[in-house]
């Protein structure tokens, strides 16, 4: 990628996996990221903070995937290193508006637990949680409005062309790092 502002970046993913058995494989995935900030992000009246600076990350994750006829399980382990973080803080809560700002070097870890089911007549349940530790490691604070835990469960039916669903989304409390307050 080539920014006229930032310079170029190179992004890359490297992955493995490996069949430990027919049902059963495991992972191992390598990656970097770039994220330039957006024109709102630097110029936007009220809102934008001309001084942020591009974000990049680096990233591994390995797990195992159990796939059985029609049923899923994968767990995940993650880890992702940021380096000038792109965060939105809140700075007036009256009007609940946010500024972004760049946060030197901030790491998230986790797992990640993920199922799904096909049954017959077209249904699709599906289901997944995320546990994490999004942390600020300049301050070691925990990063504004990330949750440590959060997770879905949907239900998908399937008629010939036509889908129809439902989700329920599900979130830890996230901090708030102006008001000095969690919100759940």
């Amino acid at each position: 990628d080539r920014y006229s502002d930032f310079g170029h970046a190179n992004n890359y993913f490297l992955g493995y996996a490996y069949s430990l058995t027919p049902a059963l494989k495991s992972y191992l995935n390598f990656s970097n990221a770039f994220r330039a900030p957006t024109f709102n992000d630097l110029y936007f009246p009220g809102y934008s903070n001309a001084q942020l600076q591009p974000e990049s990350a680096r990233s591994i994750e390995g797990g195992v995937r159990y796939q059985q006829a029609d049923n899923t399980v994968q767990l995940a382990l993650f880890q992702t290193a940021y380096h000038d973080l792109i965060n939105y803080v809140l700075v007036d809560p009256v009007n609940h508006r946010s500024m972004p700002f760049n946060t030197q070097r901030a790491q998230v870890e986790g797992l990640e637990l993920s199922l799904s089911t096909h049954r017959q007549g077209g249904l699709l349940m599906q289901a997944n949680l995320t546990l994490q530790n999004p942390i600020n490691q300049s301050s070691g604070a925990i990063l504004p409005s990330r949750a440590r835990q959060f997770g879905y469960v949907s239900v998908d039916k399937k008629w010939e062309n036509v889908y129809m669903g439902a989700e329920l989304h599900a979130s830890g409390a996230r901090f708030d790092q102006t008001m000095q307050t969690w919100l759940a």
